[in-house]
C-alpha cells in the first residue's frame, strides 16, 4: 500500500511498537552486557576480596581480638574462604563466615557460625562501577568494602557476646 494512503493512527500505533521493540532490544544487550561483564570480572574481585580480609584480620590484634582469613581446600569446583574471628580470654569468644565461589557465578554464598547464610550479588552500578550489593542497589561495593562489611559484622557480634 502507498504510504500517503496509510492513516495517521496507524502510522502512530506502528511507531509505537516499533518504539517498544527497540526498548525490549536495549534492555536484553544491557542485561547481556552486564552478565558477560560479571562473568568476567567476578573472578578478580573474589581474588582481591581475599587480599582484603586477610589485611581485615591481620590489623584485629590493633583492637585485642584475633583473626584470620584462609582459603579452604573443597572438592568441588566451588571456592571456599573461611574468615576467623576471636577473642582470647578467660571466657574466649570466636566466630567465623564462609564465603563460598563458583567461576563465572552471579553471587558469592556466605554462611556463618551462627548458621546464617546469605548471598552477595554481583551488580553494576548506574556509574558503570562493579561490585556486590550490600545495601544500596544502585551502588554495589568493591573489595575492601565488602571485606569491612565482612569483619565489622563479626567484630561486633564478639564484642556482644
Amino acid at each position: 500500500m502507498n504510504p500517503q494512503l496509510v492513516p495517521d493512527w496507524i502510522k502512530h500505533l506502528k511507531a509505537e511498537e516499533a518504539a517498544k521493540r527497540s526498548q525490549t532490544d536495549s534492555e536484553a544487550a544491557k542485561q547481556l552486557c552486564a552478565a558477560t561483564t560479571i562473568t568476567a570480572q567476578g573472578p578478580e574481585f573474589w581474588r582481591q576480596l581475599f587480599r582484603e580480609l586477610a589485611l581485615n584480620t591481620d590489623s584485629l590484634p590493633e583492637i585485642g581480638l584475633q583473626g584470620s582469613a584462609t582459603i579452604q581446600d573443597t572438592s568441588t569446583s566451588e571456592m571456599c574462604y573461611r574468615i576467623e574471628v576471636s577473642l582470647r580470654a578467660a571466657w574466649p569468644k570466636m566466630t567465623y563466615t564462609n564465603l563460598f565461589y563458583v567461576q563465572g557465578a552471579q553471587v558469592i554464598r556466605g554462611h556463618t557460625y551462627e548458621d546464617t547464610t546469605f548471598k552477595l550479588q554481583f551488580a553494576l552500578g548506574t556509574d558503570g562501577s562493579f561490585g556486590v550489593i550490600l545495601e544500596n542497589p544502585m551502588a554495589p561495593t568493591n573489595p575492601e568494602q565488602t571485606a569491612q562489611w565482612s569483619l565489622v559484622r563479626m567484630v561486633q557480634l564478639i564484642k556482644r557476646q
